[in-house]
């Protein structure tokens, strides 16, 4: 403090203000140097890239002299190809906020030297980590997507050759076959996944190491993000459609992504139509759910129930995924959790709306077309 108040009174403000500034919000690079300083030189070597405004976004790629339009797959394109050694064997892609497995590595080498047939590794996501910093609906809609991820992934596998944006591996050799990412689609890893496969065959392998990482923390950033992956779901399916390759590969991944995207959204969003409909024709007198035997009201009752309880399991099942630093204290915050996801009846209706409204807009030419990054949470 002595230090600080002879500076200011040395007219020496602007400078302090400067040192606390860098103190307080250190750069990307500041914490990368740091990082390296404290694990030492024996360590993995450690990289912070920035990409020029004017790359093209191609593999390898140009300088253009013109501001190019920023997306991951380009910014991914242009790591790959200025800060990957030559001698590397395996890609592996993650968030910035993502926490993998740490001995997610052993397995994939492992996978590298006995498995010399596949060349890409997907595993699950739990998008739970900041689940005390979100709302209820993305409450809820965390504790179900990672039950899709952990459940139904591995049955995706079977159809369609999914390759996420993060706790993905990729075999550098592949990567350069492909030369890198599709940087002007809004899902670069699923069109990656496809276009691998209709030209070499790679089919992608289910890594059963688990990554957790965020989402989005009110209905407003979910939504754009889902309705990025729609649209870019439905790019993906016009892009295969007009692909050259195997006919056979392309027949195949095209039913597959129309049952994975179009179908399935469609269905999903009919069936959560019915309880407000439900409602609505009991409200207005239209409806008499005394008609039906005591029998099927009771079990409606305790599908309630069950939809409720699984919630719950879920919390409990993804709870050491969970960042516990910012959970309640109190017995009041802890129901106030609880009661968060109680509003599961409400949340189930909203989740393929963004992929429903995806369509909508494809159809009429109102669709985005510019990459946005997702907003976090404070960590």
């Amino acid at each position: 403090m002595t230090r600080l108040r002879e500076m200011l009174s040395r007219g020496e403000g602007e400078e302090v203000a400067l040192e606390l500034y860098a103190y307080c919000f250190p750069t990307t690079q500041d914490v990368l140097v740091r990082v390296q300083q404290e694990i030492g030189s024996c360590s993995p070597v450690l990289k912070h890239t920035s990409v020029p405004f004017d790359y093209d976004g191609q593999y390898p790629g140009e300088l253009t002299g013109a501001a190019v339009p920023s997306t991951k797959g380009r910014a991914l394109n242009y790591a790959l190809a200025r800060s990957v050694s030559p001698k590397t064997t395996v890609c592996g892609f993650y968030g910035a906020e993502s926490r993998p497995r740490r001995d997610v590595l052993l397995y994939v080498a492992h996978k590298k030297l006995t498995d010399s047939g596949t060349a890409i590794w997907q595993g699950p996501v739990f998008q739970v980590r900041n689940f005390y910093a979100i709302g209820p609906f993305s409450k809820i809609a965390s504790l179900y997507q990672a039950i899709a991820h952990d459940w139904y992934l591995p049955v995706v596998f079977r159809r369609l050759p999914f390759a996420g944006g993060t706790n993905l591996y990729v075999d550098y050799d592949l990567l350069v076959e492909l030369k890198g990412y599709d940087h002007q689609i809004l899902t670069e890893d699923l069109k990656l996944g496809t276009r691998a496969y209709l030209t070499t065959g790679a089919w992608p392998d289910y890594l059963p190491y688990a990554s957790s990482e965020q989402t989005p923390p009110h209905f407003k950033s979910f939504f754009r993000q889902r309705l990025r992956w729609g649209t870019g779901h439905l790019q993906v399916l016009d892009k295969v459609r007009l692909a050259e390759g195997c006919k056979a590969r392309k027949t195949r991944l095209l039913r597959q992504l129309a049952l994975k995207g179009p179908v399935e959204w469609t269905f999903y969003q009919a069936v959560t139509l019915l309880p407000p409909t439900m409602l609505v024709l009991y409200l207005t007198g239209n409806a008499d759910s005394s008609v039906l035997p005591s029998v099927y009201r009771m079990l409606l009752n305790v599908l309630r129930l069950v939809y409720v309880s699984f919630t719950f399991y879920a919390f409990y099942r993804y709870y050491t995924h969970i960042d516990r630093t910012g959970r309640p204290l109190t017995r009041y915050g802890n129901v106030g959790v609880a009661m968060e996801l109680c509003f599961l009846p409400f949340a189930a209706f909203f989740f393929p709306v963004p992929y429903t409204s995806a369509m909508v807009l494809k159809a009429m030419g109102r669709h985005p077309i510019a990459w946005t990054k997702t907003p976090r949470t404070r960590e």
